[in-house]
């Protein structure tokens, strides 16, 4: 979706244009290039930067960086929560796709010039040229962030919480609405947060001058609980069980001692004090499993042969080498797969591989240095990489299977289970892949019981303007010329049924059983299952619509300046007003925020009871 203002290409369900944040037209569902992580979807919110000493023995990092190196995208690749809604942003995002926010910091490839406002003055990222580990790596790194999900049924392929999270950062302080609760604060500048799969937990790092760290958190529904100060670094594995990060930065050898912090026993333990750390390429060559007992990392580096050596260290156990010039993209439970990358004897090229137990399987020969997307399971038994313009499937640590003669860019799932996360890599909460979507070329696919790909017909990718999949994958709406449809994507060749005409933008419940248009003439319509369109109002902003438990939440008479009306219908009844000028409003997994003219925002648990979050 192209802004009407810049012309900045934007996700197909950005609300607001993330370069200069234009509203655009409002989507509910979860776009496939949402999960195509490149240079320009990875953003933050701030960056660490290395001390200023010994001026003229540093350069920019763009100038010092092989070629090679500054066109992949991991190389800086935090993702953090917008400052007011909580949603994710990534590297290069100046105003939050959602809420509309203008970010602190934003940056939009490694070769950018960076400009960090902290308290400590204006820092530009540095790096002594000769401590950059000068190789060609396609630099691959896994952190887990912010996944949203919602309770459902057991037995389907998607798993979901209902406890949920969301923060809310100011200046010198952030707000922290847990489910079902008033809320809660942590003094400090927010620097980086990361939220665990069912969103119970999160580490927070504030006021990190990238000089001497900041404080560390763990931050759970109802508290928050101080981990470590002087942190510079960290990561929160999937479960939220536990969490690694680094102290005690040396950047003149470029190493930081590696600490695992157990959230259930609040103990720390010291994995190494020689793990290499690049200041400004985040956790490169660290990783956490998912259950938050393993840790792979790189240590032993020499700056005069650019050689390092990887290292695992499983459940606790004795630390197990992992090879000279490899190290750990990802790690399963109990290290039982392992994905890694090695470097090639003249540092000039990597190839990645699967390990599971003593059986080795070499996945990709010659890694590029860009675009390659590697997409896991929820446990890394399955993995998705493509190469060379085609899609291949690794199965349990085996070999690499063909799974279509196309590029793909992701997978298109519910918007409550999308997941973002930093680099080439993208990490889904799904049991399998089967019976899921893909994205390939700008076609659907879908990827059935056998590992087989089926083309989804009736849509044309480049053309539609909003979709949506229910929670179930038997039910993908889409808006194409404001002819509004549906689908079922597991049914070979399946007809489409139309909905209506002359539709501006959409919303539905996660069942995929109510769902609410606004036609060209402003007019909200509600339709239930298979039934006929009921109007609920009139004179709604298109780009302002959120849904929570079938009940529509919804704009009337808005305008850029001052909002509109804040109104509320049960289940397509009569509208309720709310609250006057508003200027946005959206769902999370368990609740309904809204955002005011005055910079005030309210949260309420899905009804129209709404309560002031930053008071």
């Amino acid at each position: 979706m192209k802004c009407p203002s810049c012309n900045n290409e934007n996700r197909i369900e950005a609300m607001f244009c993330r370069s200069c944040g234009t509203s655009l037209v409002m989507s509910t569902q979860i776009n496939v290039d949402n999960t195509s992580i490149n240079e320009n979807m990875i953003e933050t919110e701030i960056i660490l930067e290395s001390p200023l000493e010994e001026i003229n023995e540093f350069k920019e990092a763009s100038d010092i960086i092989p070629p090679s190196l500054q066109n992949t995208t991991a190389l800086t690749t935090e993702k953090n929560l917008c400052r007011l809604c909580g949603s994710l942003i990534s590297l290069g995002m100046k105003f939050c796709y959602k809420c509309g926010k203008k970010q602190l910091v934003s940056i939009n490839t490694p070769n950018d010039k960076v400009d960090v406002k902290k308290d400590v003055g204006n820092i530009s990222k540095k790096m002594p040229v000769q401590k950059v580990l000068l190789v060609v790596i396609p630099v691959i790194l896994i952190v887990l962030t912010l996944i949203i999900f919602v309770p459902t049924s057991s037995g389907n392929n998607f798993s979901f919480a209902k406890d949920s999270i969301s923060f809310f950062p100011d200046d010198d302080k952030i707000y922290i609405s847990g489910s079902n609760n008033s809320g809660f604060t942590i003094e400090g500048s927010s620097s980086q947060i990361q939220v665990s799969i069912d969103r119970k937990k999160a580490a927070v790092l504030t006021d990190n001058n990238g000089v001497s760290g900041g404080t560390l958190w763990l931050v759970t529904t109802s508290n928050a609980k101080r981990i470590a100060d002087d942190v510079f670094d960290f990561q929160i594995s999937a479960s939220g069980n536990g969490v690694i990060y680094l102290t005690d930065y040396n950047n003149r050898n470029n190493t930081a001692t590696l600490y695992l912090y157990n959230t259930s026993s609040n103990k720390a333990s010291r994995i190494t004090d020689d793990a290499v750390y690049f200041s400004g390429y985040n956790l490169f060559g660290i990783c956490i499993s998912p259950d938050g007992k393993s840790v792979g990392y790189i240590s032993d580096y020499d700056i005069y042969s650019n050689e390092f050596i990887g290292y695992i260290k499983v459940d606790g156990k004795a630390t197990e080498r992992l090879g000279n010039n490899s190290y750990a993209m990802a790690l399963s439970d109990s290290g039982k797969i392992i994905y890694y990358v090695k470097m090639s004897d003249n540092g000039r090229g990597a190839s990645l591989h699967s390990r599971r137990g003593r059986t080795e399987n070499r996945l990709v020969p010659d890694m590029p240095s860009h675009d390659l997307g590697i997409y896991l399971n929820r446990d890394y038994s399955e993995i998705i990489f493509s190469v060379d313009n085609k899609t291949y499937i690794s199965r349990n640590g085996g070999e690499r299977e063909i799974l279509t003669s196309n590029h793909i860019n992701g997978l298109f799932i519910n918007p409550e289970t999308k997941v973002m996360v930093s680099g080439n890599v993208t990490i889904y909460e799904i049991r399998t892949f089967k019976n899921t979507i893909i994205n390939s070329n700008n076609r659907l696919e879908y990827i059935n019981s056998r590992f087989e790909t089926e083309r989804i017909s009736g849509i044309n990718f480049n053309e539609t303007r909003q979709m949506f999949l229910s929670q179930d994958g038997k039910t993908l709406f889409f808006l194409t010329d404001g002819i509004l449809s549906r689908i079922d994507p597991s049914k070979l060749n399946a007809e489409r049924t139309f909905i209506s005409r002359s539709v501006s933008s959409f919303i539905a419940s996660n069942d995929g059983k109510t769902i609410y248009y606004v036609d060209y003439n402003e007019d909200l319509w509600r339709v239930r299952g298979n039934g006929n369109p009921s109007k609920v109002a009139n004179f709604v902003s298109s780009r302002h619509l959120a849904i929570f438990n079938n009940n529509a939440f919804f704009i009337i008479d808005y305008n850029s300046r001052s909002g509109g009306d804040l109104h509320f219908s049960n289940n397509g009844r009569s509208s309720k007003k709310i609250a006057g000028d508003v200027m946005n409003v959206w769902s999370s997994p368990t609740g309904v925020f809204y955002l005011t003219r005055d910079s005030e925002y309210y949260r309420s648990n899905g009804n129209s009871n709404f309560s002031l979050l930053n008071n």
